[in-house]
């Protein structure tokens, strides 16, 4: 018996596996001789918006927040999942600031604290496009990065409320 269809049937098997096209190569035509070539044109990153990482925080149940008076905030806009979020450093601080929600109608006094963003307010103002994922009226602050889940949190901002 010959051998021929032994060796053609699996060659006829791996002929579309051996092409460039299979292995994701494509061919692309060289430019003519003396073509000039045209710059790449950059595309300008997208800014996508800040996104909290929520922690957590439950001081005690008498804690009210009172603004503090290292930064200013501002919170604009009407859709949560696009807010202008902008800040000024009023006076210099070491420690390091955190976007902070405190929780309305809820069983207990939850501040919920942002540990995705760090050094996010390195600057002394900025502004940038902030997505959260809470009620509307919800008050929104600055807050100390706090490491113990049951103290009270070192309040930086004035206080103000989710469009």
């Amino acid at each position: 018996m010959s051998r021929v269809p032994f060796y053609l049937v699996p060659l006829f098997f791996a002929l579309p596996l051996l092409s460039p096209g299979a292995r994701g190569e494509t061919f692309i035509p060289e430019a003519p001789a003396g073509a000039a070539e045209e710059p790449a044109a950059e595309a300008e990153p997208a800014e996508s918006p800040v996104t909290c990482y929520w922690r957590p925080l439950i001081p005690e149940p008498g804690f009210r927040p009172a603004a503090g008076d290292v930064y200013r905030i501002t919170v604009d806009g009407d859709d949560r999942e696009n807010l202008t979020f902008s800040y000024a450093r009023l006076r210099p601080h070491g420690g390091e600031a955190r976007i902070a929600i405190q929780t309305r109608r809820t069983p207990d006094n939850r501040i919920l604290v942002d540990g995705e963003n760090p050094g996010l307010f390195s600057a002394e103002t900025g502004q940038f496009t902030l997505a959260v994922f809470v009620p509307s009226g919800w008050p929104i602050f600055l807050v100390e990065e706090i490491d113990h889940p049951y103290a009270d949190p070192v309040i930086l901002s004035n206080i103000e409320r989710l469009p």
